[in-house]
């Protein structure tokens, strides 16, 4: 009885898939963005340049879903896809970042220098990067982390539910 409930439950929610370890890479071209929100499980890397696009490489390219909107990056899986042994990279490049946002998971690296105002984690999601803003502000929430070297006048912090910076 439990195990059948269980099975209908997980049918219900959405349609389950195991990684069938067919890697893909595709160059996905973008409009203008200064924002950055990774919103689930993904190895995302920022890198400077005068061309923005996202090269995604992953074992369930077909679930990705990368699109901007209001000046925002926005990476995310399709909703109600249930999904194990996913394997992720997406490599940005950007003219220009002025916010960066990790959540459930995601762990985002800028490997080159931005003016980057603004960092928020939550749900264990992790930032690893540098800034030489003039006003910058990092909010980290459960579990979330960021870690770098900041230079600037004014800086305001927020820690909550076992995150740190």
């Amino acid at each position: 009885m439990i195990i059948g409930l269980f099975m209908s439950i997980t049918l219900l929610k959405g349609q389950s898939f195991k990684a069938a370890g067919n890697v893909e890479t595709k160059t996905i071209p973008l409009s203008h963005f200064e924002n950055i929100n990774s919103e689930m499980v993904f190895n995302v890397e920022i890198r400077k340049s005068n061309e923005e696009k996202a090269e995604v490489t992953s074992n369930f390219m077909r679930f990705i879903e990368i699109s901007v909107k209001n000046n925002t990056l926005q990476i995310g899986y399709k909703k109600n896809q249930q999904m194990e042994n996913v394997d992720t990279k997406i490599v940005i490049y950007a003219k220009d970042v002025k916010s960066v946002s990790a959540g459930v998971g995601s762990v985002v690296k800028v490997k080159d220098q931005f003016d980057i105002q603004k960092f928020s984690t939550e749900s264990g999601g992790k930032i690893f990067g540098d800034s030489n803003a003039k006003n910058i502000v990092i909010n980290t929430e459960s579990g979330g982390s960021v870690l770098g070297t900041v230079n600037t006048e004014n800086l305001t912090l927020n820690a909550e539910s076992g995150s740190s910076i």
